[in-house]
């Protein structure tokens, strides 16, 4: 998939916006109102809404028959299933930003220790957002703009581990984990 252009990421985020309002008014987005996302097959995408500097939610989806249907259903899942916030409530709305990161595909990564991932520049933060799944199946993502917000690679992988349930010590033995990286196009709401 091609990035998405500028008139492009408009529609997308002024359809996310209706997506938002129509939880409240018993309404649905039509696919129309996305006409030009139609011919873009559904891709991980997720949606980030912000009250101010604060996260209210976040979750990524790959569902439906187009990249609009996936925009549309990451948008209400980040307002009502992100199991660490309260749902949005209807006077929330008008005061959140919406930020979507759509991913391109993911690439296998390795490394023979923990100390090679820290010096290794095949993973750069806030350029690349990180996988990882243990062997036992516990995983986790972090987008590449978390990688702006956490100041090293140590903290922003434990991060990662915490996030996904992992102990920090199984974390770094690097031939327990499947690691992927992956850069997303990332476009949000002038506020």
């Amino acid at each position: 998939m091609n990035k998405l252009n500028q008139k492009e990421q408009t529609i997308a985020l002024k359809g996310a916006r209706q997506a938002l309002k129509n939880l409240f008014n018993d309404t649905s987005n039509t696919i129309s109102e996305f006409a030009p996302l139609n011919q873009y097959p559904p891709k991980e995408t997720f949606v980030t809404l912000k009250k101010g500097n604060e996260l209210r939610g976040c979750i990524g989806t790959r569902t439906g028959k187009s990249l609009a249907e996936t925009i549309i259903t990451a948008t209400k899942l980040s307002a009502t299933e992100d199991s660490r916030f309260q749902p949005i409530q209807p006077e929330e709305v008008s005061h959140l930003t919406i930020e979507i990161s759509v991913l391109n595909d993911p690439e296998p990564i390795s490394f023979e220790n923990f100390n090679a991932f820290l010096k290794s520049d095949d993973f750069q933060l806030g350029r690349d957002g990180l996988m990882i799944e243990s062997e036992s199946g516990r995983k986790a993502l972090f987008l590449p703009q978390v990688g702006e917000e956490i100041p090293n690679k140590a903290q922003f992988y434990g991060y990662l581990c915490d996030k996904a349930g992992i102990g920090f010590n199984q974390c770094i033995d690097m031939t327990q984990m499947r690691l992927q990286k992956f850069t997303a196009d990332v476009f949000s709401e002038k506020k």
